[in-house]
Order: C-alpha cells, then structure tokens, then sequence
C-alpha cells in the first residue's frame, strides 16, 4: 500500500510540475499576442507544448522537427489557399465549398509530403495546415506571427528543460508548504 501511495505522490509531483510548465510555456506567447494584439496563440500551439513536455524525447519533439513542421504545415495551407483563390475568404465553417474541400485536400497533403520528405515530422502541424487552409491565418504577417510564435515557444521550452524529480519535488516544497503529499506519515498522523 505505501508502494502504491509513493507511486501516486510520484504522479501527481510530476503532473503538477508539467502543467506549471505548459501553464509558462502558453503564458508567454499569450501575453505578447495581448501586447501585439497579433495571433500569437493559435489551436496547434496547445497540442505542440504537450507533446514536447509530456514526450520530450520523441522525435517528433525535436525543436527542428517543431519549427520546420510548423513551417511547412503554414506553407502547405497557404499554397492550398493560394490556389484555389481563397486568400482573401474569410473562414465560414458553416457553408464549407468546393474550393475549401480542396484547399484542406492540398493542405494536408503538402503538409504531410513536406514533412515526410524532410524527415520534419511534427504531428500538430497536421492542424496548423487545416488552420491556416480554412482561412483563420491567411495573410502572410499571420503566417510570420505564427512562425514566430512557434519559435518563441520552442525556445520557452529549451530553456525550461527537463528537471530531474528531485527538483521538482523540492520546487513544489516551497510552493505548497506544510502537509501536503510530500509528507511522510507517521505513527498514523
């Protein structure tokens, strides 16, 4: 039973400690979108920081694979939308046309061929490129933002980097004081 609690601790000591950093990591370009008043948090960029943090050694997680998937999904949906002439068409997804089926046809079929190629797999791009194919970030200074704020957050997580568990549970300590699940129980108290 104390086995099954230490695993339980263990847990929670490392979920609260990746939610603080998803919370940073968000926060950071979140707060230079309100200053910018620019799109510097878009769907895709959740899915990225959970990835990274939750599976940092995955290779999908590599900053290279991040910017250049990301890079490549932007450009495969602004490819789409260029060629079926829906640069200036706002997004409508409650009327969906055949020029926006084949915008998100050819989007996600660049995107996945681009990143395959150059071995820059980065599965949350797969919604970057539909983002960007149905029209929410269509100009080129929102794709510059989101590239931006891809690089931005990559370089929040490298400079996060991976504690060991030692530290995460010291960190915690001095956040949450007195008898939480880090204290030992004894003699029943």
């Amino acid at each position: 039973m104390a086995r099954s609690r230490g695993a339980v601790r263990a847990r929670v000591a490392g979920a609260l400690a990746v939610s603080w950093k998803a919370a940073l990591c968000i926060s950071v370009p979140a707060l230079v979108a309100w200053l910018a008043r620019q799109p510097f948090v878009f769907p895709s960029l959740g899915p990225t920081i959970y990835l990274v943090l939750t599976a940092p050694g995955a290779p999908a997680s590599a900053p290279r694979r991040t910017v250049a998937g990301h890079a490549i999904s932007a450009a495969g949906g602004y490819l789409a939308l260029t060629v079926t002439g829906l640069t200036r068409t706002a997004p409508d997804l409650g009327h969906i046309d055949g020029r926006r089926v084949l915008a998100v046809v050819i989007a996600l079929s660049c995107t996945t061929l681009g990143m395959l190629a150059t071995d820059s797999s980065h599965p949350p791009g797969g919604a970057t490129t539909l983002i960007v194919a149905l029209g929410f970030l269509r100009t080129p200074l929102n794709l510059a933002v989101l590239l931006t704020a891809v690089v931005l957050t990559t370089f929040v997580l490298l400079a996060l980097g991976r504690p060991r568990r030692s530290s995460v549970v010291a960190s915690l300590k001095k956040l949450l004081p007195g008898r939480f699940i880090f204290s030992r129980r004894r003699n029943g108290k």
